[in-house]
């Protein structure tokens, strides 16, 4: 894999604009990384943007990790565009921040290209996250599978809003989008926005969005086995998004996120 650590020394105000463009030539194959991290207490705003184009029958997996810190906020932006016989796989992990977002926009311009997108965000205090996906099937015979959960805490925000726009000439296409919310507070807000917009009629498309809670009967199962309450808090949670996180192919960039992760809830439910 080609890791990119994006890092904000934030030693005074100011803005950062990183910018990464991938050509993946036909047949070929890359991971790329993406981390961003920061130091330092100023306030300052990061604004990304990430292209790839992916030519036939290549295949580009992206791995997204945002761990700055509470004086960053990071608008970012994710284009792909794939041709016939691609391949995209996306695996982002977001924490909250004043104000974070991240537009991810996929075009699947050639036939028989697929993508996948698993996400997880998980915010607290006052923080906010927002996550945007599109998915445009322009060519027929695509494929593409849709994966996001959001975990809420205390008074913070988190919004996701997933469009799946199927083109007239898109016939055969296979769209599945899915959205779970997990609220631990009552103070929280999740806002949840699947879209399709399907103007082929031999297609097969899904959609679906819940929002809940932790499950009552499970913490007291929990609880009465002798786990402290925090750790069953915690277990839970993490239970909750553990199986789109097993699905990031780097054990690197997998341990970072669980890392973070586990320190997030601990401290949630401290």
């Amino acid at each position: 894999p080609l890791f990119i650590v994006h890092e904000v020394t934030a030693e005074a105000s100011g803005s950062a604009f990183p910018r990464i463009f991938v050509d993946a030539g036909r047949h070929s194959q890359i991971t790329l990384v993406e981390e961003y991290i920061s130091s330092g207490s100023a306030q300052v705003m990061v604004n990304t943007v990430t292209e790839f184009n992916v030519a036939d029958g290549a295949n580009i997996t992206s791995i997204r990790l945002n761990m700055e810190g509470e004086n960053v906020q990071h608008i970012g932006s994710t284009g792909v565009l794939q041709q016939r016989s691609s391949r995209f796989e996306s695996h982002t992990v977001g924490f909250g921040g004043p104000l974070r977002r991240h537009d991810l926009q996929v075009r699947l311009e050639g036939e028989g290209a697929e993508c996948k997108l698993n996400g997880v965000v998980v915010t607290q205090g006052t923080q906010h996250y927002d996550n945007h996906t599109t998915i445009e099937h322009v060519a027929p015979h695509c494929n593409s599978e849709e994966t996001y959960r959001n975990i809420a805490a205390d008074k913070s925000h988190a919004v996701f809003n997933g469009r799946i726009h199927i083109h007239q000439d898109a016939q055969k296409s296979n769209a599945d989008m899915n959205n779970k919310n997990l609220l631990l507070s009552n103070g929280a807000e999740i806002d949840t926005k699947p879209e399709l917009e399907i103007y082929a009629d031999d297609v097969k498309c899904a959609h679906g969005a819940t929002i809940g809670q932790l499950d009552e009967t499970s913490l007291f199962y929990l609880l009465a086995r002798g786990i402290g309450r925090s750790q069953a808090h915690t277990l839970l949670t993490m239970a909750f998004i553990n199986e789109l996180v097993e699905q990031i192919p780097i054990d690197t960039a997998k341990q970072t996120a669980l890392t973070h992760l586990t320190t997030f809830f601990e401290r949630t439910f401290e």
